[in-house]
Parts: structure tokens; sequence; C-alpha cells
């Protein structure tokens, strides 16, 4: 579903359940919506959410709890984009808000994230949080990753199987000399990994040198 408009002779009453099977919900809100009638009674059934974040839709599922550790037992797809709208106005920082959408579906095992911020930024947040423990495929779009932060998520994400991402840029190099000297770099800072991880995908990935590579093989070793 990716619209839901009513017109005012059609409200629906205040205690209605509308979906009460609903299974799958993308959302692209044109304008707010002030309750939580999408939502209503389908927290049981509920599998896949893909939704925008307009500032004043946040406020809305909080006051209404229409998301709890415990409200959506089936829900293992998150998809969220339009974040970057709610720092500062909703969240203090990119960290609180985090916390909100991983609250959304916690045992969620696939998360997709649409947003433009530096991938330094999004991994220190992440590794101050819970609620990853479950995430098994996560996709990064527009999220500025370097290799050094790819390895810092699959060391963070211990059932990681599946990361998608742009082509993610060398960064920064420690004083190590050669390859191997990264290598053994990359062995010491992060590891251990996830054990399960097997697919990375990165669109457009092309080795620049040799240093990018002997961290690929790492990542992928």
């Amino acid at each position: 579903m990716e619209s839901f408009n009513t017109k005012p002779e059609e409200s629906i009453p205040h205690d209605a359940i509308p979906f009460p099977v609903l299974r799958h919900l993308k959302l692209c809100f044109r304008d707010s919506i002030d309750d939580d009638t999408l939502f209503r009674g389908n927290a049981a059934t509920l599998g896949t959410l893909e939704t925008a974040f307009p500032p004043s839709v946040v406020p809305m599922l909080i006051r209404h709890s229409v998301f709890t550790p415990v409200s959506h037992p089936r829900l293992r797809f998150v998809g969220a984009w339009n974040l970057s709208v709610l720092v500062p106005n909703t969240f203090a920082s990119m960290a609180a808000c985090l916390k909100f959408v991983l609250s959304i579906g916690p045992k969620s095992s696939v998360r997709k994230f649409y947003e433009s911020w530096t991938g330094h930024t999004f991994v220190s947040s992440l590794s101050s949080l819970d609620g990853l423990s479950y995430t098994q495929v996560l996709s990064l779009y527009a999220i500025d990753l370097n290799l050094w932060d790819v390895l810092a998520l699959v060391k963070l994400l211990l059932f990681l199987t599946d990361l998608h991402s742009l082509d993610p840029l060398l960064g920064q190099l420690p004083p190590v000399g050669d390859p191997a000297g990264l290598i053994d770099y990359a062995a010491l800072n992060y590891a251990p990994r996830g054990e399960r991880f097997l697919y990375c995908h990165i669109s457009e990935y092309e080795v620049r040198d040799v240093n990018s590579a002997a961290l690929y093989f790492f990542l992928m070793a």
C-alpha cells in the first residue's frame, strides 16, 4: 500500500481497524497523519515496512506506542528514508534517530537505509546502540562508506550475511607500509568478524590499487 487518503465525509471511526491482516506496508507521506489508523490491529501480521519519516509523523508513532520491543513479532524487513530531516528537528543526534528506527522491529533481519550520511558517523552511532543483533542483510544506499567503515560494520554485526552499498573509497591508511602489513593491521583491529558473512555487493566496485584489493580480500576471506 503506497497511499491512503480519505475525504472528510469518509472519515474513519477512531476505533476502527481497517487493515487487520496487513502484511506489507510502504508509505510515501505526502501529508501528515495524526493518528495510528494504518497500524491498528495488524501488529501480529505486519512483516514488511518501508516508510519515510516526516517530522510530524514520528511524535504520533511515539505517542500511540505503535512500535514496542514486543509489538511486531513478524516484522522482518524495515526500510527507512528521509531520516536526515529528523536531525536536529525531532532528534538531537543521529544516534537518537537511529535508536528510534532500530526500535521498529528489533528482530528484523533485513534493514535498508536511504540516506546521504557519512559512513564514519553512521557506524559510530550504530556502535553505541542495541537493536542490531538479528540483522542479517543490511543495505546502505547513498551512505558514504569507506572500506574501514565496511570492516567495522562486519565486526559489529555478528549475524550479518549480506552487505549492500555503493563503491567504498579506501579511506585513510594507517602507517603500515605495504598490503601485507595492511592485512595484519585489519586483522588486529577488525577481528573477530561475524562468521556468517558471505556476500558483499558493492555497486560499481573497482579495484583502484593493491591496498584496496588487499582489504577487500581480507573482508571476504
